[in-house]
């Protein structure tokens, strides 16, 4: 059985980043949390647009800046839909 809390996560995306050269490269960021918990939906509604929460302390990063982003949460990958503070 999964625990409740804490639980650690990674937030990985994808930026381009000019070398000097001049030829853009893709590069992944992630972002470590090291502390937060992790909430699955059970027994979703319909029309309901996410599968799981994962809570943690407040980071300093942007609101919308991860909308899209990947959250990596033992061994399972989620879509970032929507990044709030706690």
């Amino acid at each position: 059985m999964l625990k409740r809390y804490p639980h650690s996560a990674q937030i990985k995306y994808t930026t381009e980043v000019d070398d000097g050269s001049g030829i853009p490269t893709t590069e992944t960021v992630t972002i470590d949390i090291p502390e937060g918990r992790y909430d699955p939906e059970v027994g979703q509604k319909t029309g309901v647009d996410y599968s799981a929460k994962f809570y943690c302390s407040t980071l300093s990063i942007e609101r919308f800046a991860y909308d899209g982003a990947k959250l990596v949460f033992g061994g399972t990958t989620f879509n970032i839909i929507n990044l709030f503070n706690y």
